[in-house]
């Protein structure tokens, strides 16, 4: 746990504790001791005679630096997400540069994926049909390798190089996704490299 969130957790936790009466106390210590390590080093607590009268002030007071604590608690949890790349042998690589996905706690990111051959490496044909297809196939493939699947999508990029082919990525989009379709967003961009005329990313649930 970074030394600054600790410090921050640490002068939080003493104000706060001053006020908060012995039952709740013990509930605060156990789940603090668990989130943010800190074994014996928790911070110093004062306890006053009259806390467990709890006046409305000191409730305002304690119910604010709680919400402190949270949001301290949550930036922790963030710092500490884990994230792994991720790549699987089973789709063509777009580039060595990036990996096919990242893998965090709870999420899986896909980066680009072109209707690549999964055994040429290259794309598996000149038509937008067929490349978008390939698109979803790949996604599909690195998703399961990875533990996700395609119902844990929850948000699709399409990037297409023309404008006029919404009606093929719907009907595509349908046989992929034929109910509780995730969100999309599909900008149209410059010419890829390579004839590739569609690349689609994601981001799922594991």
């Amino acid at each position: 746990m970074p030394t600054v969130a600790k410090a921050m957790v640490g002068k939080v936790s003493q104000d706060f504790l001053h006020y908060m009466p012995n039952h709740l106390f013990k509930k605060f210590y156990s789940y603090s001791t668990k989130l943010l390590h800190f074994n014996n080093n928790f911070p110093l607590r004062t306890t006053s005679g009259y806390a467990n009268l709890f006046p409305k002030a000191v409730f305002a007071k304690v119910l604010l630096w709680f919400c402190i604590f949270k949001v301290v608690c949550n930036l922790i949890q963030t710092v500490n997400m884990k994230r792994n790349n991720f790549n699987t042998s089973k789709v063509a690589r777009m580039s060595e540069a990036f990996p096919q996905a990242v893998i965090t706690d709870n999420y899986i990111f896909l980066s680009g994926m072109p209707g690549l051959d999964p055994i040429t490496g290259k794309i598996i044909s000149d038509n937008f049909e067929d490349q978008t297809r390939q698109c979803f196939l790949n996604i599909k493939a690195v998703l399961e390798e990875g533990g996700s699947d395609m119902t844990k999508i929850v948000k699709t990029t399409i990037f297409m190089v023309a404008g006029n082919d919404f009606g093929v990525v719907n009907k595509i989009y349908g046989e992929f996704f034929p109910e509780n379709a995730p969100a999309r967003s599909t900008p149209q961009v410059m010419p890829f490299p390579g004839g590739i005329l569609i690349s689609v990313e994601c981001i799922a649930l594991l």
